[in-house]
């Protein structure tokens, strides 16, 4: 199965401090999915504020992007810049 992980405490709010989950998600739109239905609110906070790698390449607009069966998918927060 997929593995996600957080690189900072960014999500903690929505997760209560957990780092990694496995999804069954196929693609990233899914996977958002499935992670709203278990944190409610989280989806909508990553699409925002979230840029996602899946197996070392980082996409910061991923929803069509295939996850593999063991892909390792990174939440990664933005930097913005000035």
């Amino acid at each position: 199965m997929p593995v996600v992980r957080v690189t900072s405490s960014f999500c903690d709010s929505f997760t209560g401090g957990l780092t990694e989950f496995e999804v069954a998600a196929t693609t990233v739109r899914g996977m958002m999915r499935e992670l709203g239905a278990r944190f409610p609110g989280l989806a909508e906070f990553l699409e925002a504020r979230a840029a996602v790698a899946i197996d070392g390449t980082i996409y910061r607009n991923a929803w069509l992007q295939p996850i593999g069966p063991d892909s390792d998918i990174v939440l990664i927060p933005r930097v913005g810049g000035g």
